[in-house]
């Protein structure tokens, strides 16, 4: 029978039945008991017959010796070696296995193992007679007669004493090979040691190295003769039988399983790559520890080890061992990941500091890991910093749509803001226009919602009112408000707050946005009862609450149509429907701002220097200020009080520049000027008015640098004074 094969192999053809039939240790021969009790031994490779007995029923070959079998029949057991003679002797049963002296026996239901001396077959040979008669005529020295000896009494298992007579005969190198076999590796060592000296006395040569089997390790064996592998450095002598010895007693404890002896012992003989290899897999942290602080890291090898064993530290999760391997490795960017994974953030940024190359692998890390722990505005912060704003903003839309589900809008705003921030520092104009007026709409929907939803109003109204109206503009322009924003909610604080205020008019415009609205139950109720109210009121709005323009002093509408011819892209920004001068308003209280938005005349004036050009000393109006300031002026003396009107000290005004007039002068003239249908253009300032503007009333917003997500570069508003 062969195992782990498909096809049938016809070995030998019988013409009867077989009975039972076994096969040689070395698959040379093959013995058959056919159904007529004889026994037929072939030579397989010929597939001739060799021998044939009568008298068996059953058959089993030596598991030692290839050409002794034994056969059993007729309560005879018959032990055959060779082409000799059988031996029989008498046994019950049938023999099953047959290994050394050993015969296993199958009598009815029991196993019987028997056995059986073999030098009755022996010495019945006449060959074995006549070797016997070669060797008492041979002339035996004492060292041949010690060497025989001691191979019988090994063979008899009297291994001490044949070990003795092998160091009689000098052949300690038996001794070694006989103990390194019985694995007693002490006694090995003892003999190695013996033999080792007698070379070293000139008692015996040196043996021969042994070239290198298949089965052995030749990188350790040049490890070993080369004295760990160094390029450039010249071969050291073979190494010496204790360490070959020692090289042995490791394999053979590494082929038992017995891993940290094995690797105990090639630490011994400097096998330190091995060892580390085999600490590594059975864990083996400690003594693996102490090979890393013997290594070098200039040696490449050794190199190998202190990363590998930071690896196995690593899996191991031992922080401390992997630390100092990776850094007597030197390899910091894997010190910086080991940081990171542990979280010791302390570790890392120091590490960072002496190598800046390293901190960008660290910030992005930090910022995740303050974000899992709540800590939003310093992940915000270490994102920028590793060069990922897009995780940022993601960051940031994120709070801001958690912040206004939960009805946080001005939390919802702060994001926003910083989320336009960030997207015009990257150059991305439009997101941050959209980011801008979303920070815009929640700030403001957070002075509305109050009204309906908070137990308290502490909103004035005329703030309430101005929010209000800059939503509902906003909403129409943008189309979608930003999450949690709801345009019913801000129609409806709209008209409420108008008909408080009076301004009718507004109210019904906003009842009539609300139609095509859906709202609550209770908020539809009190809407129609207000509905009632501003359509029997007078169509009029409050005078004191009128919106003027900061350039053509016109009337503002409150709520503002969006024709396409504001000056961004993106989205308009209210503005006069007359000179369409943007509108500017306050975030504290939603009212629109007077300002007037200028530019210098001279189109050679880069930015900086038209602010320094406003930022100059007045050349005229200096003067101007110490005549209005002697105006009106109240003088007492011993005599009497005076009152003074006008400067009587003599002065030229003629040469006194009064920029009041000349910027009121100017405004006129760009408004008279404007033709219909032209896109806006801001009012272009000369060069002498620009000198003499006060710097106090100069509003500049740098539009780059703040990132308020507006498409110019930079605007200069001016604050209208009483004269203009």
């Amino acid at each position: 029978i062969f195992i782990d094969n498909a096809f049938p192999i016809t070995l030998v053809k019988q013409s009867s039945p077989v009975r039972c039939l076994d096969v040689s240790c070395d698959r040379r021969k093959l013995a058959v008991v056919n159904e007529s009790a004889t026994l037929m031994v072939y030579d397989l490779e010929t597939q001739q017959l060799l021998y044939q007995e009568a008298g068996a029923n059953s058959v089993a070959w030596n598991q030692e010796f290839a050409d002794m079998v034994a056969y059993s029949g007729n309560n005879l057991l018959c032990i055959k070696t060779g082409s000799f003679p059988s031996h029989p002797q008498k046994l019950h049963g049938f023999v099953v296995g047959f290994k050394g002296s050993k015969i296993f026996c199958l009598n009815f239901s029991s196993m019987e193992t028997i056995e059986i001396p073999q030098g009755p077959s022996l010495y019945r040979q006449d060959v074995n007679r006549r070797y016997l008669e070669d060797l008492a005529k041979r002339q035996w020295t004492d060292e041949d007669r010690a060497l025989v000896a001691a191979h019988a009494l090994a063979y008899e298992g009297r291994f001490n004493e044949a070990a003795v007579l092998f160091g009689r005969a000098k052949q300690y190198g038996l001794a070694t090979e006989m103990f390194t076999d019985l694995r007693r590796w002490d006694d090995a060592k003892k003999w190695a040691e013996l033999q080792e000296k007698a070379v070293q006395n000139g008692e015996i040569e040196a043996p021969k190295a042994k070239e290198p089997g298949a089965s052995e390790n030749r990188e350790d064996n040049a490890n070993l003769a080369t004295g760990g592998g160094e390029h450039g450095v010249a071969p050291q002598p073979a190494p010496s039988t204790t360490v070959e010895l020692m090289m042995k007693q490791a394999q053979s404890s590494e082929e038992d399983g017995d891993l940290r002896a094995a690797a105990d012992t090639y630490l011994r003989v400097g096998q330190r790559e091995r060892a580390a290899g085999i600490y590594m897999r059975i864990g083996a942290l400690e003594p693996l520890i102490d090979i890393v602080r013997s290594c070098d890291k200039n040696n490449e090898r050794d190199e190998e080890i202190m990363l590998e064993a930071a690896a196995c530290f690593i899996k191991h999760d031992n922080y401390m061992f992997a630390k100092e391997a990776l850094t007597r490795a030197e390899d910091y960017e894997s010190l910086v990941r080991l940081h990171v994974n542990e979280h010791r953030w302390e570790e890392a940024f120091q590490l960072a500091r002496s190598h800046p190359e390293l901190a960008e692998d660290i910030f992005l890390p930090w910022g995740n890991w303050l974000m899992s722990n709540d800590r939003y505005e310093e992940a915000y912060e270490a994102f920028e910093k590793a060069g990922r704003s897009d995780l940022s903003s993601e960051m940031l839309r994120q709070l801001m749509d958690l912040s206004a589900e939960q009805k946080l809008f001005k939390q919802a705003a702060i994001y926003a803001w910083k989320k336009a921030k960030s997207a015009a520092v990257r150059g991305d104009v439009d997101g941050s226009i959209q980011s801008k007026v979303q920070s815009d709409v929640y700030l403001a929907y957070s002075d509305v919602v109050s009204h309906i939803e908070g137990p308290l109003v502490l909103t004035p109204l005329e703030q309430t009112l101005h929010a209000c109206v800059f939503i509902t503009n906003m909403a129409s322009q943008i189309g979608e408000l930003p999450l949690g924003v709801k345009r019913s909610n801000v129609l409806f604080v709209l008209a409420e707050t108008a008909i408080k205020l009076q301004c009718f008019k507004l109210a019904r415009s906003a009842h009539d946005r609300l139609e095509s609205v859906k709202l609550p139950r209770q908020l539809a109720v009190k809407a129609q009862y207000s509905t009632l109210k501003s359509r029997s009121a007078t169509l009029v709005d409050n005078d004191d609450l009128v919106q003027l323009c900061g350039r053509c002093g016109s009337t503002l509408p409150y709520l503002i149509s969006f024709d396409g011819s504001s000056s961004t892209e993106v989205i308009e920004l209210e503005h006069c429907t007359e000179c369409l001068h943007p509108l500017i308003r306050s975030a504290i209280g939603w009212e629109p701002l007077p300002l007037l938005e200028f530019e210098a005349a001279d189109e050679s004036l880069d930015h900086n220097e038209v602010i320094g050009l406003v930022e100059s000393e007045p050349r005229y109006s200096s003067g101007l200020r110490d005549r209005q300031e002697a105006r009106g002026k109240e003088l007492r003396d011993q005599q009497a009080d005076r009152l003074v009107l006008d400067s009587d000290d003599g002065r030229d005004t003629a040469s006194i520049y009064d920029v009041d007039s000349e910027l009121l002068r100017t405004i006129v003239t760009s408004v008279r000027d404007l033709v219909p249908g032209e896109p806006y253009k801001p009012t272009r300032l000369p060069t002498e008015i620009l000198r003499e503007l006060r710097p106090e009333e100069i509003l500049v917003i740098d539009q780059i640098r703040k990132g308020m997500g507006i498409k110019w570069n930079s605007v200069l508003r001016v604050q209208k004074n009483s004269s203009a």
